[in-house]
């Protein structure tokens, strides 16, 4: 198993905010500069061949600071070698970094015009969730920032100007408390109102229970969204589905959360995946409830996407997911959503993440736009809509306008003409 460690990047990416915070230091520069040549970088593309002088013209940056990002930094060190595009418009990319080593990013479309961007945090992943493709590759190595926030340039390179990234979820390949350091510092770079400008709010760290590393960012970055990989409600079968719950147990990672809540004023995303005839019973759905009630969470409940995994898993039946769905709302007043599907058929759903190049169809190069299609929103809210048939509230708004035409009409003849 590998330790996380990579070779140095060379040339250095500019989105790496202590690498070239440090590189600034060394020509004698502050470090204000860091934040908009980065701001500058995002937004020129920043073509090869084209002096950093040229990229951020205007700014009047020292020419020794020229010299040195000319010298040592890059727009990107990684770049796309396949994008491909699955039939409900959801796109994974496969990024190759600089040492010809793979990831995987995935475009989420949520609405018309807006999507959502899952992120990997490290090459592969040493959690080795029984359920989960990536968990099969092991661990090979940590992500750098400047590697994490080049996934979001891609992205917002390939959805183009018209689509809107308003959220980030840290649901790739890896486990992003295990290159803590790395995960923060691109996650500050996100809500950075000079780089990315999303909102604190935008951004997700999901995690299988790093005790440790929920009380940091509990305490680092308490506006973060947490995510929260439970699976089962008890520690005998955490164990089985997840091989790294023997090191954190359930009670430590459930007091972990609570001491996060406490911090955030957030509820964390308690997410669970279904699988047949393992943890879909109606049991399992009373023991989560007991297990969570009072705590300030929300529930969502994942399907199990087919994967490659040596253990023999199903899809659970959608009436079994439902019932847990009911019992955990009626029964116990959590609020809870079901998943939907998302990039099935082309191996981009969650736990499906291992480098596979099938389904869908491949983008060229800079040849794709958004379709102009409805997407469903999701997760859905179950507390709104029904876990089956969800139908949009603004299909009722016609309706709705002509049931109040006919009452005012009705009323007029009625009191002012008879």
């Amino acid at each position: 198993m590998s330790s996380g460690k990579r070779a140095p990047l060379e040339p250095r990416s500019v989105f790496d905010l202590p690498v070239l915070i440090s590189s600034l230091a060394e020509v004698g520069k502050n470090a204000e500069h860091a934040r908009t040549i980065q701001k500058h970088a995002l937004k020129s593309g920043t073509p090869a061949g084209v002096s950093w002088g040229d990229v951020c013209k205007g700014q009047d940056l020292p020419k020794a600071v020229v010299n040195m990002l000319d010298k040592d930094f890059v727009r990107c060190t990684s770049k796309i070698v396949e994008r491909r595009e699955s039939k409900d418009g959801t796109i994974k990319l496969i990024i190759q970094l600089q040492d010809k080593m793979e990831v995987e990013t995935v475009i989420i479309p949520m609405s018309p015009g807006y999507s959502t961007v899952c992120l990997s945090s490290q090459v592969g992943c040493a959690m080795g969730c029984t359920f989960c493709a990536t968990g099969m590759l092991g661990l090979k190595g940590n992500l750098t920032a400047g590697e994490i926030c080049e996934q979001l340039v891609h992205a917002k390179d390939v959805a183009g100007p018209s689509n809107t990234i308003r959220n980030v979820v840290f649901m790739g390949m890896g486990e992003p408390l295990h290159n803590y350091d790395n995960v923060l510092t691109a996650a500050q770079t996100f809500v950075d109102q000079k780089t990315f400008s999303l909102p604190s709010s935008g951004v997700t760290i999901s995690t299988v229970g790093v005790v440790h590393g929920i009380k940091k960012l509990a305490r680092d970055a308490p506006w973060v969204r947490l995510a929260f990989s439970l699976h089962s409600p008890e520690q005998e079968t955490r164990k089985v589905i997840i091989p790294s719950a023997n090191k954190f147990p359930l009670e430590d990672i459930i007091d972990a959360i609570d001491y996060y809540t406490e911090k955030s004023k957030a509820k964390v995303m308690i997410e669970f995946t279904v699988l047949k005839g393992t943890n879909d019973d109606e049991e399992t759905a009373h023991k989560m409830g007991k297990l969570l009630t009072g705590k300030h969470v929300q529930v969502n409940l994942i399907p199990y996407n087919p994967t490659s995994v040596k253990e023999e898993y199903q899809i659970p039946s959608e009436e079994a997911v439902e019932t847990m769905w009911q019992i955990l709302v009626k029964s116990y007043n959590l609020k809870c959503t079901i998943r939907q599907q998302h990039g099935v058929d082309i191996g981009g759903a969650c736990g499906q993440l291992a480098l596979t190049r099938d389904g869908g169809i491949v983008l060229p190069e800079n040849t794709y736009k958004p379709p102009v299609r409805s997407y469903p929103n999701a997760p859905r809210d179950s507390k709104k809509h029904s876990p089956r048939n969800s139908t949009s509230r603004q299909s009722y708004m016609p309706l709705a306008l002509c049931l109040l035409a006919f009452v005012l009409s009705f009323y007029v003849q009625y009191f002012y003409l008879s």
